[in-house]
């Protein structure tokens, strides 16, 4: 893992400053929701109009930064992804040059191939998606859960009925991923080594008549890989329907116990701190999600790592060392050597 992490230190740079574009965006994220319980308990409660437009113009301020900040950021983590995978695929490259004919036969030519571009491509999208991540991810679900409590605590409790029903889904989604992953990845390399084998003996192949033979072959090879890569997607579609039908069922309890409670005599809670507390359970809820979606997608990256980090692993062919090698020096006689020239004449 080291290894992997390490190729990221030449961006380091860019992925501090994503880091801190994204907490800027977040932190407007963060306090639109306050300006809008402002609104509806200070200015629409009171007809004060001065009062919503002056705030309304902040919030949309506020978006307007939120959606510069993203134009930018969306910017340098395409840069930062498009290096990083630049500089996994030629340490993989490299890697791959120095090992022995034993281990490029045990790994296998087409496998090779597809670790260096398809598993490659995964890990680099998962490095992606944790750079974006690692901020939003935590200050949305600390900064919402918090402000949600100051609100009122009793509602935003509501909120972590969610956490046990994702995390069983995750488990049972990761369970039934991970086989399936690796199914699908092995017979990728078997369809890359059927049409290796179809290229380089097309005239073996067309002069023996097994042309309808190897076509089944690399048929049955892309049916399997297919299936088992849709029942995978199949089950990690999953996360995201769940994870939305709990969000919104909180949201309607919210709603139901913030009304109960609005009615009951001496109660000081309001029309906009409901709002406010649905808008900071929606954003926490948000950053759960994407929690959940970089669990759903882990088992598919760790068969990838797997791969790649087999190759990085492999033993290499020792260099030869010059102060080592035997000296070539003397005369080179030849003894006994004679000259035969056949010569055929032409006539027209």
């Amino acid at each position: 893992m080291k290894q992997f992490i390490s190729l990221l230190k030449p961006d380091r740079k860019k992925i501090v400053l994503i880091s801190l574009l994204l907490l800027v965006s977040v932190a407007a994220s963060l306090a639109l929701p306050t300006l809008l319980s402002e609104i509806v308990d200070k200015g629409i409660n009171q007809l004060n109009f001065d009062y919503v437009w002056k705030n309304a113009l902040l919030m949309l301020g506020l978006a307007f930064v939120g959606v510069a900040i993203s134009l930018v950021v969306n910017k340098l983590l395409a840069e930062v992804y498009a290096s990083y995978g630049r500089r996994l695929r030629d340490t993989v490259f490299q890697k791959a040059n120095t090992l022995s004919y034993e281990t490029i036969n045990k790994i296998g030519q087409s496998s090779l191939l597809t670790r260096s571009t398809e598993d490659i491509w995964i890990v680099t999208m998962m490095a992606s998606t944790a750079i974006s991540s690692m901020v939003t991810v935590p200050v949305l679900l600390i900064g919402g859960t918090v402000l949600a409590f100051i609100r009122d605590w009793s509602l935003a409790l509501i909120m972590f009925i969610s956490v046990p029903i994702l995390v069983v889904v995750l488990v049972l989604v990761s369970k039934k991923t991970d086989p399936l992953w690796v199914k699908s990845d092995k017979y990728i390399d078997i369809q890359n080594a059927i049409i290796k084998e179809r290229l380089t003996g097309i005239r073996v192949i067309r002069a023996f008549n097994k042309e309808e033979h190897e076509m089944k072959r690399a048929k049955n090879a892309t049916n399997v890989m297919a299936e088992n890569i849709i029942k995978a997607n199949v089950h990690m579609g999953l996360v995201s329907p769940v994870a939305i039908l709990t969000l919104n069922l909180i949201i309607i309890l919210v709603y139901a116990i913030g009304a109960y409670k609005m009615q009951q005599p001496g109660s000081a809670l309001s029309a906009g701190n409901i709002v406010s507390v649905i808008e900071y359970i929606a954003l926490a809820m948000v950053s759960i999600m994407n929690i959940t979606h970089v669990f759903a997608m882990f088992p598919r990256v760790k068969v990838s790592y797997k791969r790649i980090k087999e190759v990085l692993d492999s033993e290499s062919i020792p260099e030869i060392i010059e102060e080592d090698s035997l000296p070539l020096e003397g005369i080179f006689v030849l003894k006994m050597l004679s000259l035969h020239i056949q010569m055929r004449l032409l006539h027209r």
